[in-house]
């Protein structure tokens, strides 16, 4: 990549070119999911099973994939006031994947131009907005296992992001940070359907995320420091052609995400700090269906911060405890080869640190 400035007459100029390569391949075994039979975690106990007899294959290329690329930015200053960024990506891509038989079952070739354009406003010192929307490419998903078409990897998704935001320096200390965006991408799902297995991993119709981000972080007097974020997120899959995943929220992505940290400096004890934290995420979707679901969920978490000096150097000491009140909820829900899981989260956690200036 190459960057480099230069002005056309009022116009100022920060221009970046470069090229790019990307190689990806995927080697793998051809995998044994054999049923044996089924048992319960509460039995004293469970019955044996005997394992499969079957065992996987040699190794085979099941992915080749090749991505070549070039780029060029533009940030032209229009006066103190304004900036355009303006430019893109042109990619020349070549997939190929194949069947458990080595044969190729999907051939993907396409040239395609991605754009990336902004205009920046700053009226004031203190106060930015802007306007953006880019296009990228993406690595398609891996078929689960228990579809007709397991283990294929399907073609590269095209995104699309538009966003507003404003960003305000409250002080020199505090910054205040808004945005409206809205990506969008096609849906990829076990789609039910007749085959044997009863469904087939596909790209159909769109997975929308329209969402408000509001952050905070700096310091709010003298003593005490604060970072907070909040995000609003409506992420639904629209035009899927099945019915009992059509509009409900993606999984994975909870409607409202929230955390507050705050650093106050004891004014009786100025080498002492006390730390707080909260952590808050409402109701999350477990499957396509939205069916399943976890609570939400509150977590605290709180600290003491020690700042000295030894032999002239600077020493801290910091006690963090993370879920001080040992509430159990689950952190995340997703997916891990083709089946769906609940990810617990941590424990009351309390760690011990120092930290020492040489």
């Amino acid at each position: 990549m190459l960057k480099g400035s230069f002005d056309t007459g009022a116009l100022s100029h920060e221009v970046s070119l470069g090229a790019s390569a990307f190689r990806r391949t995927i080697d793998r075994r051809p995998y044994v999911y054999d049923y044996v039979g089924t048992a319960n975690i509460d039995e004293v106990d469970p019955p044996y099973f005997a394992p499969s007899p079957n065992q996987p294959g040699p190794s085979a290329r099941r992915l080749t994939s090749w991505q070549h690329s070039v780029f060029a930015l533009d940030r032209v200053h229009l006066g103190s006031q304004w900036q355009v960024l303006a430019g893109g990506r042109f990619v020349r891509l070549h997939e190929r994947a194949y069947d458990d038989a080595g044969l190729p079952e999907r051939d993907t070739r396409l040239r395609r131009f991605l754009p990336q354009a902004a205009v920046l406003w700053q009226p004031t010192t203190q106060l930015t907005t802007y306007v953006s929307y880019s296009e990228s490419l993406s690595l398609g998903n891996e078929a689960p296992y228990w579809t007709s078409n397991g283990s294929t990897t399907l073609a590269p998704l095209l995104s699309r992001q538009t966003e507003a935001g404003v960003k305000y320096a409250w002080s020199d200390a505090l910054s205040l940070q808004g945005a409206l965006y809205r990506i969008r991408q096609p849906y990829q799902f076990a789609q039910p359907d007749n085959t044997v297995e009863g469904f087939s991993f596909v790209q159909h119709g769109n997975e929308v995320h329209t969402g408000l981000e509001l952050n905070a972080a700096g310091r709010l007097s003298s003593n005490l420091r604060l970072t907070a974020s909040l995000n609003l997120i409506q992420a639904r899959a629209q035009g899927t052609d099945t019915p009992g995943y059509e509009g409900h929220q993606v999984v994975n992505v909870p409607r409202l995400r929230t955390a507050l940290y705050l650093d106050y400096r004891l004014p009786f004890a100025t080498d002492l700090s006390l730390l707080g934290g909260w952590r808050y995420a409402s109701s999350n979707v477990a499957t396509p269906n939205g069916l399943t679901r976890v609570p939400a969920y509150h977590v605290f978490d709180a600290g003491l911060r020690y700042v000295t000096q030894w032999n002239g150097h600077a020493l801290t000491l910091r006690l963090n405890v993370d879920n001080v009140f040992n509430h159990f909820y689950w952190r995340d829900t997703g997916t891990s080869g083709g089946d769906s899981y609940l990810f617990p989260g941590a424990p009351r956690l309390a760690r011990l640190s120092l930290t020492y200036a040489f």
